[in-house]
């Protein structure tokens, strides 16, 4: 909950003064482990839900004219050092960092750095506030977010939004590594844009395209990612049920990586894979949640390199939970998840594996309190497993990892 702090008279630049209010809002958040194992040996220490940031301190401050028709937002972050040498400082700027504007009704502009997330379709798991597994489905998983520096127009009415974001960064900032990124036509390509149509009495409906503007060179010649379509369609018309499905669909020439990050390729050749998000809840009762989600990969074009196979499964997995509230602040949560084995060939892509969790929270004022037991099975690879909790022989064994989480949060 966000207190106002101040209520002032604040001298506008260059014209006359008017009336601003700033409110200021804070959250903290650690999970202390007293005692897991990462499939090697038994370890302990303190860790975050994605790995790494044993304890996170955030302050959010917010201002706005009185008229509500220009204001700014910033938000700040304090934490414990990552284990690397290049993450060793402890401040940094937040999510957000803009000011903005909206000179007529229904419409705002914004400068600066942003996460916009009006249109984001998630479908979180219980399992998403304790130290996740390595195939933990949540955000994004229904529809991606924007989140980036530059500017960003949104228009909204009682039932459309619709946005647009470019992402202006520091004026002709080419560099060796990133050679002709502030070209006109390479800048506009990596705009993300959408709209999200509420119908009433029905759901939801969005659509948006992610820019990427990636390139590599293949076999001599120039290809292209040129982005990402993304649609989802959210079910309301039933009381207490909640149901969402959502479609990613790469634009790209068919000679490019199957396993991309944003701004790399590596790995395969033969386009990336389309992804069919699902998520639903329910509310039982007043008191009892259940809630699932899950995700299809397919492979477009699916070439692995050096073997020419071009056979692959694909990609599943699933997951359910369940929120119970009991009394006196108390309430149980548990999750159970699965990932099914892909292979490439008759190479595997990933192992099979079984996540499950299960504790209970407390509600202490404006803090909470969870503690509990989780375990992921059929752990290999460094990237896998139980996030934050690695197991120097994971390249070349399997182990199961588990671990006695207690997550402390609050939220101010």
């Amino acid at each position: 909950m966000k207190k106002t702090l101040i209520a002032v008279a604040a001298a506008a630049a260059l014209t006359t003064s008017a009336f601003a209010e700033i409110t200021f809002g804070a959250w903290g958040r650690a999970i202390l482990v007293p005692i897991a194992s990462n499939g090697d040996k038994t370890v302990a220490g303190q860790n975050q839900s994605w790995g790494g940031w044993g304890r996170a301190i955030g302050m959010d401050i917010n201002g706005s004219d009185a008229e509500g028709k220009a204001g700014f937002s910033m938000s700040y972050r304090n934490t414990t050092e990552k284990p690397k040498a290049d993450y060793d400082a402890t401040n940094f700027l937040g999510d957000n960092a803009h000011f903005w504007i909206k000179p007529f009704d229904g419409l705002k502009v914004i400068a600066g750095k942003v996460e916009y997330n009006a249109l984001r379709g998630d479908a979180c798991l219980p399992g998403w506030d304790v130290i996740r597994s390595s195939f933990e489905a949540g955000e994004d998983l229904l529809f991606k977010n924007y989140a980036g520096t530059g500017a960003l127009v949104e228009y909204t009415n009682d039932a459309l939004t619709v946005f647009a974001a470019v992402p202006l960064t520091t004026a002709y900032s080419s560099t060796k590594d990133d050679k002709d990124n502030d070209e006109v036509s390479n800048v506009y390509a990596r705009t993300q844009a959408g709209a999200m149509y509420k119908i009433d009495g029905t759901g939801v409906v969005k659509a948006q395209f992610i820019g990427k503007n990636l390139e590599k060179e293949v076999d001599g010649s120039k290809k292209m990612y040129t982005g990402d379509l993304e649609a989802s369609f959210e079910l309301t018309a039933v009381e207490n049920l909640w149901v969402g499905l959502g479609v990613t669909f790469p634009i790209m020439d068919k000679e490019l990586g199957g396993r991309l990050g944003d701004d790399n390729f590596k790995g395969f050749t033969g386009a990336t894979d389309m992804k069919i998000g699902l998520g639903a809840s329910y509310n039982v009762t007043d008191e009892l949640t259940v809630m699932a989600n899950g995700k299809v990969l397919l492979a477009q074009n699916y070439k692995k390199e050096n073997t020419g196979d071009e056979s692959i499964k694909p990609g599943m997995q699933f997951a359910v939970g369940a929120n119970y509230k009991i009394e006196d602040g108390f309430s149980f949560a548990a999750e159970v998840g699965y990932l099914a084995e892909r292979k490439c060939g008759d190479e595997k892509l990933n192992e099979s594996s079984v996540f499950a969790m299960a504790g209970l929270n407390k509600s202490v004022g404006a803090a909470n309190v969870f503690c509990g037991f989780e375990m992921q099975t059929n752990v290999k690879g460094q990237d896998n497993g139980l996030a934050g909790i690695k197991n120097p022989k994971a390249e070349t064994e399997k182990s199961t990892q588990w671990a006695i989480p207690v997550v402390i949060s609050l939220s101010l």
